[in-house]
């Protein structure tokens, strides 16, 4: 993974313009036109269908006795559908379910002890306040019933906004601050104390765990190439490859100018795919017949093998 700094540069060397010390923050028009070409090109391939591996995410959270709405992640982008479970009594949620169901659910007469549905409401944009790790988004995930105790956990697995990372990792014995983020095991990880780290790297992929004399919580807010993102910095690191966000500022710096991209459009497309594909593996083909129900995979009798 490259730096904002170290993609911008390749991208200005192999085009022969001006680099600068830093993007961020630069007053600069030129330096400012680069950053916000990098976020377009990023905003494009996190919006793309294509569901990147690396922006995958899963969201833990516990029901409250006569609650049915439930806050997103701060840095919710969009669901990945059939990933929404109750682990603690094993079943899938049914949904996103249409308007006409939910409201079948709520004011009907049946049985609350059928599986939960859901649908995702309000507005998913961030809230960004003075403090870097209380951020919340502005939408719901909402179930069709409100929850009869505060012990079940449900999961909600979905696509990440945020493509860019800081670039601090987590190191052991090491002094941190309220408020400081570190990268470790596919997460981030925010102080919500003054201390010292221990020896082993947290693993949590929920809540909180201590750490030494550190308490670390599971970040799940925005991190965004925005100005509400004071901590953004030149060093951050972007979780889409080099190559394929140099094609895209090639792609988006033609199209800011009003020129013929029709070759840069091509290139950027095609990197794209080869960048995906590669987290997709060997391309495997079921040549059975369609043994499955409600999802679930049967073996039909004799050999298959």
């Amino acid at each position: 993974m490259a730096t904002i700094k170290e993609t911008i540069d390749a991208y200005c060397a192999e085009t022969n313009i001006p680099s600068y010390t830093t993007y961020v923050n630069n007053t600069d028009p030129a330096a400012k036109q680069l950053l916000y070409l990098f976020k377009k090109v990023g905003d494009y391939l996190r919006n793309m269908p294509l569901l990147w591996p690396q922006l995958k995410r899963t969201f833990l959270f516990t029901t409250a006795t006569g609650i049915s709405r439930y806050q997103l992640p701060g840095d919710f982008y969009k669901l990945l559908l059939g990933t929404q479970w109750d682990t603690s009594n094993q079943f899938s949620l049914n949904g996103p379910v249409s308007d006409a169901f939910a409201a079948l659910r709520q004011y009907s007469v049946i049985s609350t002890t059928t599986r939960r549905g859901y649908q995702i409401r309000g507005a998913t944009e961030y809230l960004y306040n003075t403090s870097p790790y209380t951020q919340r988004s502005g939408g719901s995930f909402e179930l069709d019933q409100a929850a009869l105790n505060s012990t079940d956990v449900l999961a909600m697995g979905y696509i990440s906004a945020s493509y860019i990372w800081p670039t601090t990792s987590w190191i052991a014995s090491t002094a941190y601050t309220t408020g400081n983020i570190v990268v470790g095991n596919n997460n981030l990880y925010v102080a919500t104390n003054n201390g010292t780290s221990g020896t082993t790297r947290p693993i949590v992929e929920t809540g909180t765990v201590v750490d030494g004399t550190v308490t670390w919580r599971v970040y799940t807010e925005p991190y965004l190439i925005s100005t509400s993102n004071a901590l953004l910095n030149d060093n951050d690191r972007c979780l889409f490859d080099e190559d394929l966000m140099v094609r895209g500022l090639a792609w988006a710096f033609e199209l800011s100018k009003g020129l013929d991209n029709e070759a840069a459009t091509r290139q950027f497309a095609n990197v794209a795919k080869g960048s995906f594909s590669r987290f997709e593996g060997v391309a495997k083909v079921n040549q059975a017949p369609d043994v499955y129900f409600d999802g679930i995979p049967r073996i039909p009798d004799g050999s298959w093998y």
